[in-house]
């Protein structure tokens, strides 16, 4: 009896193994399967790849409006044959790296720019655009001002006060018909003497370099002038009423009837190196909205006063310098001496109604740079100045609110940074947190894991921080 059981036991493990072994033969056959349809899936896409490369480097392209590329059927290969939609997109796209292969400080994003422009000069050659004339800046005629001829290097010996000289045109206008001088001042009680002497210092030596120039002062006191006013036919005097720089400077440009505008910001001082002229010259050639020129302070320290704004994370940061220049000016976000514009564009671009300790000028071209529009220092013309940095800053609250900072560090290294009081609340319709409640939030975060390191107790954060933007 043991031995039957025993003998049908022995027939059901024979079949369970025939079972098994049929059912790992299928397994098998499954995964050889599988894995021939994944080889032969991507034979085909590195033949699919291989295919189109030989059609983007043997045969021209034709992009059409809709952006999908396809073989072109003719054998002109130049921009003509690509639709412009996405040719200019492209040039777009190129002028953007270079701007930004310019402006950037970092080494190794530096070299990712520079390859990443290589690759598309490649492209761009390839629709037949030449990067060199895309990249390079536009060169205008000047329209009102006559253009300067290099003399040489030995024009001037020995002390080279001239190496360019203005050559003789039919469309040059006087630069007193072009320019009117404008400028705000406040006169102190307690230094009333020293500041009218100062004015009449100032006034004499703009109508020695230039005469018959049209000047235009705002004053907290017109009585005050009204002696200087009558030496000087050609000098304007309004009366500011108490209001701030910014607006009086607005007032003054609503009654400029030149078609340039002359700003002189803490100006003390006019010589034969102020240059009007080629201030005017290149703000028609190079096509930019302002130009500044270097600063000398009474002491003899000189500066070229051009420096770049970083603005991000609810932070404004000035750095001294340049990262681009053209026809020996530099581009710059922000000028900290006097400066000329058009009458037009001051009008569009009015000041903000505040004075200049409190960031107007700060704001100012804070406001023109992030919209794109351009400064430029040009160190071969200089003015005189009071002091290198503008007055002593205050709170700049209003600037700063404005701007939704916590922190400038200023073009003279004073950081200020904003007061929290009452603004940990977030402003209807943002999505960001307002900077002081990103700062508490860090301050929060920074105290809790003090006390853990205190206690002896490991902590972190899971997920990375974000608490600011812009």
């Amino acid at each position: 009896m043991n031995g039957l059981k025993l003998k049908s036991l022995k027939v059901q493990v024979r079949k369970m193994r025939t079972v098994w072994i049929k059912h790992k033969l299928v397994l098998l056959l499954v995964c050889v399967l599988i894995m021939s349809w994944i080889s032969f899936s991507t034979l085909n896409l590195q033949l699919h790849q291989k295919a189109s490369y030989r059609i983007i480097t043997q045969n021209p392209l034709r992009i059409q409006d809709r952006g999908v590329i396809v073989p072109a059927h003719n054998n002109n290969n130049n921009a003509r044959s690509y639709s412009p939609t996405v040719v200019e997109k492209i040039k777009h796209i190129a002028k953007f790296i270079q701007t930004a292969k310019k402006h950037v400080r970092g080494s190794k994003t530096s070299d990712s720019l520079k390859q990443a422009l290589e690759t598309m000069d490649s492209v761009l050659v390839e629709l037949g655009v030449n990067p060199e004339t895309l990249y390079s800046r536009p060169i205008n005629k000047p329209k009102n001002v006559c253009p300067e001829k290099y003399m040489g290097t030995t024009f001037g010996y020995p002390f080279f006060y001239k190496g360019f000289e203005t050559t003789n045109c039919t469309h040059g206008i006087p630069i007193w018909k072009l320019v009117t001088l404008i400028k705000h001042i406040t006169i102190p009680q307690q230094n009333f003497d020293s500041s009218i002497e100062e004015i009449k210092t100032f006034l004499s030596s703009i109508y020695k370099t230039y005469s018959n120039f049209k000047v235009i002062l705002s004053v907290d006191n017109v009585k005050l002038m009204e002696n200087i006013q009558g030496t000087y036919p050609l000098l304007s005097v309004i009366d500011s009423n108490g209001v701030t720089e910014g607006a009086a400077l607005n007032m003054i440009v609503n009654k400029v009837t030149t078609p340039y505008v002359f700003v002189a910001r803490n100006a003390q001082l006019f010589t034969n190196d102020s240059r009007l002229d080629r201030l005017i010259r290149e703000i028609e050639i190079i096509g930019v909205q302002v130009a500044g020129a270097a600063i000398r302070d009474p002491d003899g320290h000189w500066k070229k006063g051009c420096f770049q704004a970083v603005y991000r994370n609810a932070t404004l940061k000035y750095l001294e310098g340049y990262d681009e220049s053209l026809h020996e000016c530099l581009f710059c976000d922000y000028i900290s001496g006097p400066f000329v514009s058009s009458k037009a564009y001051l009008q569009s671009k009015t000041f903000e109604d505040l004075n200049a300790a409190d960031g107007l000028y700060e704001e100012w071209f804070l406001r023109i740079s992030q919209q794109s529009d351009e400064s430029i220092i040009c160190p071969d013309s200089m003015y005189h100045v009071k002091s290198l940095h503008t007055d002593l800053y205050g709170e700049l609250k209003l600037f700063m609110r404005k701007w939704n900072l916590f922190k400038i560090v200023t073009p003279n290294g004073i950081t200020i940074q904003r007061s929290c009081a009452n603004e940990l609340t977030r402003k209807p319709g943002s999505k960001a947190l307002p900077p002081c409640s990103g700062q508490f939030n860090a301050d929060a975060v920074k105290a809790v894991l003090k006390s853990c390191e205190e206690a002896g107790i490991i902590c972190e954060l899971q997920e990375g921080t974000a608490y600011l933007g812009r």
